[in-house]
């Protein structure tokens, strides 16, 4: 194992990793993926053994199998530009223009992968009925996952409207579920690496494997099961903060709202929300209008349900013998 003499950072505790004194390291060329011998063997959750006999086999790369199940017309670059996709019966063609983030239409293009506002390429259906809509990525997403934080191999599913068991939110799109422990997780969550870093802070946040912070989430002041944490500072954030958009759309503003991770304003008349008008926490994350000088709760913009499309269908026999349609709340 070779590192230049630079220094190591444990991918667990994230304190330095004297190598000389025993690690265990990713195997793979170029990987520096390191680990101090106790945060590995710490807890039998986070690890498996592995017979040494099979250590070659691990480090062959497995074939990606993509969820495009087949692939119609492409352009003259090559680019697929009609497709039949795993999640839908019809066929699905590609959109290449760009939406601008100023597109108030925007906002109303939800993906059915991962239900973010679309802005950049996707693909929609091929029937002027059907409203199915994926960006390019989450039409492309393999079928199968490692998960880095659970050493399992996650399947990509598309079931109607779940249960997210990272950020506990109620979602519907693709998720990718461990079938062995019923563990599942939205694609927003999935898509989180092992550090994270936003603009409001300077050091990254890491993944806390050992639950030892004590305290409540830094963007919403909740409680905190799953989430990332701060080596220097008094800082955690939980699933449900790091997958929100950093700007969005609100009939109470004209403009952008941007996510904004403190309020620097010492007047407390404008520490309120103005859509719901209650008192707002100016050490909490926000939205915010510089032009209007409009503040809103993240909650209140986004709504309960941020990550359940328009349309999708619930079904539960056991309290309803019909599929169940997910819908816009209207205002009088």
């Amino acid at each position: 194992m070779e590192h230049h003499d630079r220094k190591l950072y444990c991918r667990v505790c994230y304190d330095e990793v004297k190598t000389e004194h025993g690690s265990y390291s990713c195997l793979k060329q170029h990987c520096d993926y390191v680990v101090h011998v106790k945060c590995a063997t710490r807890s039998s959750y986070n690890y498996e053994v592995i017979d040494p006999n099979e250590i070659e086999d691990l480090l062959k790369d497995k074939p990606v199998e993509s969820c495009i199940t087949c692939v119609i017309e492409r352009n003259e670059s090559g680019e697929a530009i009609k497709i039949k996709h795993l999640f839908h019966e019809h066929e699905l063609m590609l959109m290449e223009d760009k939406i601008k983030e100023e597109d108030v239409d925007h906002y109303h293009k939800q993906c059915d992968g991962c239900t973010k506002s679309i802005s950049t390429s996707f693909y929609y259906c091929s029937q002027s009925h059907c409203n199915f809509l994926l960006d390019k990525s989450c039409a492309e997403l393999s079928r199968t996952w490692d998960g880095w934080v659970y050493a399992y191999d996650f399947t990509l599913k598309s079931d109607g409207i779940f249960k997210c068991d990272a950020c506990g939110q109620q979602c519907s799109g693709f998720l990718y579920k461990y079938y062995e422990e019923d563990l599942i997780l939205c694609l927003g969550c999935a898509k989180i690496p092992d550090t994270f870093e936003y603009p409001g802070h300077e050091h990254f946040l890491f993944y806390d494997m050992q639950n030892t912070w004590v305290g409540n989430c830094t963007a919403c002041g909740g409680r905190v099961k799953h989430f990332y944490e701060c080596k220097h500072y008094d800082v955690a954030l939980d699933y449900k903060c790091m997958t929100l958009p950093h700007a969005t759309r609100h009939k109470c503003d004209k403009h952008l709202l941007q996510l904004t991770y403190r309020d620097e304003s010492d007047d407390p008349i404008q520490h309120h929300c103005d859509i719901c008008e209650e008192v707002r926490d100016p050490n909490l994350w926000f939205y915010h209008c510089s032009i209007c000088d409009n503040s809103v709760h993240p909650r209140c913009v986004l709504g309960a349900y941020p990550h359940i499309k328009i349309g999708s269908m619930y079904k539960d026999e056991d309290y309803h013998p019909h599929p169940l349609t997910f819908v816009q709340k209207i205002y009088y």
